[in-house]
């Protein structure tokens, strides 16, 4: 999912309300905070790593990492992140942006049950791939996990 459809998703969750950053630099400024705060409550698949000379948000288990997430710079651009929470991320957003104190819950609200089916989903995941024994050669130093 790009930068623009994001856009897009996050305006249809705000009508009535508040508007999303019109500017580029805030637009970006208000993704980065919706990803540091949701690293620390989910794991997107695409942010692990053993790479530890990449920026880490924190420690995720084992040898591995959960990294910072790459902004988009242009509309185009694909989203650096799993594509199941782009509706998450947009949901956050709206929690962060919206001015009514009960919008904001809701959105926020339906953030997190959405992380936690989807965390409980990277676990099951994981877990299956220690059992077969293949999850740590799955990862390459560079490379995220997905």
């Amino acid at each position: 999912m790009t930068l623009n459809n994001l856009k897009r998703m996050l305006k249809s969750l705000l009508v009535g309300d508040n508007v999303a950053p019109k500017d580029d630099e805030d637009f970006a400024n208000a993704l980065l905070m919706a990803y540091t705060e949701m690293a620390d409550l989910v794991t997107p698949l695409k942010w692990l790593t053993t790479n530890k000379a990449v920026e880490i948000l924190r420690h995720y288990k084992g040898n591995y990492y959960v990294r910072m997430p790459k902004l988009p710079k242009d509309p185009e651009d694909q989203l650096d992140i799993d594509s199941e929470l782009v509706p998450v991320v947009a949901r956050y957003m709206a929690s962060n942006i919206a001015g009514d104190t009960r919008v904001k819950r809701y959105h926020r609200d339906l953030a997190m049950e959405s992380m936690k089916r989807y965390d409980a989903k990277v676990r099951a995941y994981i877990l299956a791939q220690e059992q077969k024994g293949v999850y740590q050669e799955e990862v390459d130093t560079c490379n995220p996990v997905y």
